[in-house]
C-alpha cells in the first residue's frame, strides 16, 4: 500500500542530511518486483461493531481472511447499481495515512498522528472492478512523514497504518472526529511496525518502493448501530423502573 515518493528539493547533499522519509500512498501496484493490492471494505451487516484486517485470496500479497456479509467500498463516482448508494460513492470515504515517525517498535494506534499531505478518497470510477481500493497519490514537494529523518542509511523508520472514515459529505475531516461520532463509520488496517522508508530517488538513485513485508492489510470498517426499537423500549423500561425504585 505504499511506496517511496520522488521530489527534490535542494542539493544532494542538504537532502541527505535532513530529508524525511517518504512514500507513493497507494494500494494499487500492478507487476513488477513488488506488486500490490489491497481493499477496504464496508461494516458488516451483520456484526457492524467488529473490526476486521488481514489480506484475502485476491490481494498481493494473499492472505486468507474473509469479509463475510461485507461489501467492497467505493468504485463510483456518485452511485452505483447496488443497494447502498452511500457505500458506492468513492468521494464519501476519506483514507489517510497515520504515522509515528522514528519508531521501531509498535506503538498503540491511538500514537499514530494523521499524514495531512497522503490524504485521498475512494475510486470514483471503475465500478465494481475498482472498488475497495483508493486514488494514488503523487504529492509535490512532498515533506515525509514528520519526525522519521534519515539516516546514513538512507531511509527514516516509521509506524503506520492506513485510516478510512465516512465523511458526511466532506463535514468530517478528521479520523478522531469519526470515531467520536456515534453514527460514524471507521477503520484502520494493521499497523506496520518500523517501516524503512526512503529518500527522494533523486538521493538514492534507487527506484522507489518499501517491499511487500512492509505492506498494510486490506481491513474492514466498523459503525454503531441504530438502538432497535426492542432496544430502546428495554432502555425505557430500566429508566421507568430506576425511576420507581428512588421514590
Amino acid at each position: 500500500m505504499k511506496k517511496i515518493l520522488l521530489t527534490s528539493l535542494m542539493s544532494v547533499g542538504a537532502l541527505g542530511a535532513h530529508a524525511q522519509g517518504q512514500l507513493v500512498f497507494t494500494d494499487y501496484i500492478y507487476g513488477g518486483a513488488h506488486p500490490i493490492t489491497t481493499h477496504i471494505w464496508s461494516p458488516s451487516s451483520t456484526s457492524p461493531g467488529v473490526a476486521q484486517s488481514g489480506n484475502t485470496a485476491s490481494d498481493v500479497p494473499a492472505g486468507s481472511t474473509t469479509y463475510a456479509n461485507s461489501t467492497l467500498l467505493g468504485g463510483f463516482a456518485v452511485n452505483g447499481s447496488g443497494a447502498n448508494p452511500t457505500y458506492q460513492n468513492g468521494n464519501n470515504w476519506t483514507v489517510q495515512l497515520e504515522a509515528l515517525g522514528g519508531a521501531t517498535t509498535a506503538v498503540p494506534l491511538s500514537s499514530l498522528l494523521p499524514v495531512t499531505q497522503y490524504t485521498t478518497h475512494l475510486n470514483t470510477s471503475g465500478g465494481a472492478a475498482a472498488a475497495g481500493e483508493w486514488q494514488t497519490l503523487s504529492v509535490a514537494n512532498d515533506p515525509g512523514v514528520p519526525g522519521a529523518v534519515n539516516g546514513t542509511s538512507g531511509t527514516g523508520p516509521a509506524d503506520y497504518a492506513v485510516a478510512c472514515w465516512y465523511n458526511g459529505g466532506g463535514t468530517i475531516t478528521t479520523l478522531a472526529a469519526a470515531s467520536a461520532s456515534t453514527s460514524g463509520i471507521w477503520g484502520e488496517s494493521a499497523e506496520v511496525v518500523n517501516a524503512q522508508l526512503t529518500e527522494p530517488s533523486s538521493v538514492t538513485g534507487g527506484a522507489p518502493g518499501i517491499p511487500n513485508p512492509e505492506t498494510a492489510n486490506s481491513f474492514r470498517l466498523t459503525s454503531v448501530p441504530e438502538p432497535s426499537s426492542i432496544a430502546l423500549g428495554v432502555m425505557a423500561a430500566s429508566a421507568f423502573l430506576a425511576r420507581r425504585r428512588k421514590s
